[in-house]
């Protein structure tokens, strides 16, 4: 039977990271905000020492995460057969950014995809690059995921003189960032047991959205006067949805590997923020009886990098030197948009 394995990580975060004593003397920040939230620190592509300036691309992110890749699977640019990026928000409406990851790495031919999607997205790449392998279509997929959400944010704060409840909310809640694994048929790197994906969200209403900058709300200035350039989230229903999503993708997940939760070394959430997560490890005490010290985690120290944010974690937990040879790690994605859940199940 023919297997895929992840054989190389990849991850960055620019500039230097923002403290929530930094974030509030440059804004007039909420504490109980902060507090709630948990993020203690966040990276921003904008940078608040040199007036704003952004001084990475999503794409220029997503390049460096795949370098690092690349190096750590110990293979050339030129052996990537297939690209898929993965972001919620790609720089520009045309070219796709993944075109332009292709650029930077100068890989002169290969596949290229975009997938638009949030927090479950990397893992939907995944999905689809794990069958690029095992139907012999490719030998060496290179997976990139990136999240530049702080221009947003600042173009938001700008047109309404001051932040509002929400521009709280997603100053210290998200960070900027990129991941990138390189999945191949070379058997040298952790086995992809089994992955799976669902989209759950049919009849319900999106948990987070963005409605301007697309063909229905393009930016005008009568669609900025609206608010359509605004993040919207419902807090109360993604906590209480976000639960029941991982909750989905675990039993999902321990059915088609045929293990125990508690059979797992370590646990890869959905990397939201630390109020949610706790919210996770809660119902995994109740329902399944596994403790927290399997679940890693990055998301107090990066902020919610959206669709990066598990790979930035996988990336992590190897670097941390924590994984031995046999370990069993799971990775669940869940994504409130539209409520869309995922898993990942790999041996080292």
């Amino acid at each position: 039977m023919k297997h895929s394995f992840i054989v190389g990580t990849g991850s960055f975060l620019p500039n230097d990271p923002i403290t929530n004593d930094e974030l509030s003397d440059y804004f007039e920040l909420d504490p109980w905000i902060l507090d709630n939230v948990g993020v203690q620190s966040r990276f921003w592509s904008v940078d608040l020492n040199d007036d704003l300036q952004m001084k990475y691309t999503g794409y220029e992110m997503a390049t460096i995460a795949a370098r690092r890749a690349i190096e750590d699977a110990q293979i050339a640019t030129s052996d990537i057969d297939s690209i898929f990026l993965v972001t919620a928000q790609s720089d520009y409406i045309m070219p796709n950014s993944v075109v332009y990851v292709q650029d930077l790495l100068e890989i002169k031919e290969c596949k290229t995809y975009e997938i638009h999607a949030a927090c479950s997205g990397a893992l939907q790449a995944v999905d689809l690059a794990n069958n690029e392998i095992l139907l012999g279509k490719s030998k060496n997929v290179l997976v990139c995921c990136f999240n530049l959400m702080s221009p947003t944010i600042f173009c938001e704060i700008e047109m309404n003189k001051e932040p509002s409840v929400s521009d709280m909310l997603n100053l210290s809640m998200f960070g900027d960032g990129a991941s990138a694994i390189i999945i191949s048929a070379n058997s040298n790197g952790s086995l992809i047991e089994d992955v799976k994906t669902n989209s759950v969200g049919s009849g319900e209403k999106p948990g987070m959205e963005l409605l301007g900058g697309g063909a229905v709300f393009p930016m005008s200035q009568k669609n900025l006067d609206k608010g359509f350039s605004k993040w919207k989230h419902d807090s109360n229903m993604i906590l209480e949805k976000g639960t029941e999503l991982s909750r989905k993708a675990v039993l999902d997940m321990t059915k088609l590997t045929n293990r125990h939760l508690d059979d797992y070394d370590f646990i890869i959430f959905p990397q939201a923020n630390p109020n949610t997560l706790k919210n996770d490890i809660k119902d995994l005490r109740k329902n399944f009886g596994v403790e927290s010290d399997k679940i890693f985690y990055t998301v107090d120290k990066t902020g919610n990098t959206s669709t990066s944010g598990l790979f930035i974690a996988l990336d992590q937990l190897k670097k941390s030197n924590k994984v031995n040879i046999g370990d069993k790690v799971l990775i669940i994605g869940g994504e409130a948009s539209k409520w869309m859940y995922g898993g990942l199940s790999i041996v080292w």
